[in-house]
Order: C-alpha cells, then sequence, then structure tokens
C-alpha cells in the first residue's frame, strides 16, 4: 500500500522540479550547513538535509529537500509580498491534497498546529494519511512577517508520521537561522 500513499505525495509536491529544467542540486561536503540565499537573507541549512533542487528569481526562491536522517522530503519557499491573505495558501493546499488522497482511497485526517519561527507560528497542517496496511504523514505550513514582506511557506511528506514534529522543528532551524 506505501506505493498507493507515494503516488499521490509525487503528485502533490509543491516545489517539484519544472519540466525541462535539469533538477539544480546543493553540494554539500556532509559536516557543515550550506548557506542558501533568498530574498536578501541567507539561511543555514544542515547538512542532513540534502537540497535536491533549488530556484532564485525576483521575488521569490525555493528550495526541494530530502531529510537523509528520516528520509522525509519536501521544500521550503521564500515569497516577497505584502499581501497577508497568502497564508490561506498552504491551508488550501493541504485541503486540496486531501481531496486527492480521498480519491485514491486513502484515510486521512486533517489537523491544525502551529510551529514557532522567526518569533512567531507559522500556521501548520497536517495530513494524517492511512490505509490498511500504511500509515505517513503530508504537513503544510505557511509564516507571514509584515515587517519584512516575507513568506516562508513548506511542505514536507514522511512515511513515518512520528517524524513530522521533529521535522518541522529542522525547518524551524533552517527559517530562523535567517541573517539579513
Amino acid at each position: 500500500m506505501r506505493s498507493i500513499v507515494l503516488a499521490v505525495v509525487f503528485f502533490s509536491t509543491a516545489c517539484a522540479t519544472v519540466s525541462g529544467r535539469a533538477a539544480r542540486p546543493l553540494p554539500t561536503d556532509g559536516t557543515k550547513p550550506v548557506q542558501f540565499a533568498a530574498l536578501g537573507a541567507t539561511y543555514s541549512v544542515p547538512p542532513r538535509l540534502g537540497i535536491l533542487d533549488h530556484d532564485r528569481k525576483p521575488g521569490m526562491a525555493w528550495l526541494d529537500f530530502v531529510d537523509n536522517n528520516t528520509g522525509c522530503k519536501g521544500g521550503l519557499a521564500f515569497i516577497a509580498t505584502t499581501d497577508r491573505s497568502v497564508l490561506q495558501r498552504p491551508h488550501a493546499q493541504a485541503v486540496e491534497s486531501a481531496g486527492e488522497f480521498k480519491r485514491r482511497g486513502v484515510d486521512f485526517k486533517l489537523v491544525e498546529r502551529t510551529q514557532p519561527m522567526l518569533g512567531d507560528k507559522a500556521a501548520v497542517t497536517v495530513t494524517e494519511l492511512k490505509t490498511r496496511n500504511d500509515q505517513a504523514a503530508e504537513v503544510h505550513f505557511g509564516l507571514f512577517v509584515p515587517e519584512q514582506q516575507l513568506f516562508v511557506a513548506g511542505n514536507m511528506y514522511c512515511d513515518d508520521p512520528g517524524f513530522v514534529d521533529p521535522q518541522l522543528q529542522v525547518l524551524a532551524l533552517v527559517v530562523d537561522s535567517q541573517t539579513r
């Protein structure tokens, strides 16, 4: 059954590689954090997160990662905006993704949480997934920082739902490492 859950997750990844463009991983020596520049700030990505792909363009930067310790996969996006309504997007993405899980016959439960990031609390929606033989979790989160005109959004998928909270903490460390 794991293949059913994985097939749905590949459908719903946030920052999948754009068709026709080769993935651009960021190399690491495995011992030092990778410095990722986004919108005038730099973020420190721990070596346990392998950056599978990334891109930067005016007003936006993103990266896709895999956690080499847990196997969780996901993405982070940094978007310049003054529109506070962007905070609704991660939850809307979670609901849309849940609809796809439902169509595929995977049981799900949406759980709302928060995660401290950049001195505030990011809105988090966890989709707990379950089949007769398997369970997993998908997460969408967002944080709007008005004084920086910055929206940070992310998603991740973990085969083991027990990794969700520790993985959110690792991603919070990345976002909180912001230096300007």
